[in-house]
């Protein structure tokens, strides 16, 4: 495992002090050029490819900045590859102070009342792009993503506990029983495995190809014909009728977390 810190950031000397002082013994702390994130978390076990989480810091003018300019989505989709598993947006510092220090200046310029409102249109439009950013990676079959706060200057210990239970081995997989009452429901459940299908788009593929072994067989651009479902969900769909048993056994799927 390898926690990497992009060269652009403003601190990254004392970043990479910091999470070397943080990180457990054998975990290396790296200097990388032209990250699409402040942070990327480089790991895999033996054979695995390794996969990647990347975190982006924001201070809370920031973000407000980069959701006014579209930034944001931007640099969202730079952080996606076949090979990242998530995407972190990390806030540094509280939003709320951010809040009262702009509706102060506001309320200089244009009185309280005015600037009250302002500042309600404001949280409204940070709440709205959260959901946003989280509901996009569901809607475009990108890696999961989310926005979290944390205490002013804390952003390096977030990074070193999320590398430390990245680390941790994985708990048993407890195999959960799925009720199924017909055999639509079994063929259902079928496809709903196959990252980036779920329920709803299994049953969308089922109703467009009329059975589990033509949607297997069916060749990806005429997958993608069907509402919801992606190039990325298409090339999982042909990847799981395809690979091996052997090759997929070593095989990490897409957005699976150690």
């Amino acid at each position: 495992m390898a926690v990497l810190v992009d060269s652009r950031e403003e601190s990254v000397g004392k970043w990479k002090t910091k999470l070397e002082s943080l990180l457990p013994r054998g975990v290396e702390v790296k200097v990388a050029l032209n990250l699409p994130a402040d942070f990327a978390i480089v790991y895999g076990e033996g054979g695995e490819p390794s996969r990647v989480v990347f975190v982006e810091r924001k201070t809370p003018n920031d973000l407000w900045s980069s959701i006014l300019d579209r930034r944001l989505w931007s640099q969202l989709d730079a952080m996606c590859a076949p090979n990242v598993v998530a995407r972190f947006v990390v806030v540094d510092g509280p939003l709320s102070g951010f809040f009262r220090m702009m509706f102060s200046r506001y309320r200089k310029a244009i009185g309280a009342k005015a600037a009250r409102e302002k500042v309600k249109r404001m949280r409204k439009a940070v709440l709205g792009a959260v959901a946003s950013v989280m509901l996009d990676s569901v809607r475009r079959d990108r890696p999961p993503a989310f926005v979290v706060e944390v205490p002013r200057g804390s952003v390096p210990e977030f990074v070193s506990l999320l590398a430390g239970r990245l680390a941790e081995k994985p708990p048993p997989t407890v195999p959960v029983a799925v009720k199924t009452e017909t055999w639509a429901d079994v063929q259902e459940w079928m496809l709903a495995c196959v990252p980036g299908v779920g329920i709803k788009r299994a049953r969308e593929l089922l109703k467009a190809f009329g059975s589990v072994l033509n949607v297997l067989t069916a060749p990806p651009e005429k997958l993608t014909k069907v509402k919801g479902v992606g190039p990325a969900t298409a090339e999982n769909i042909r990847k799981a009728a395809n690979m091996p048993y052997a090759e997929a056994k070593k095989t990490a799927r897409p957005g699976r977390m150690p």
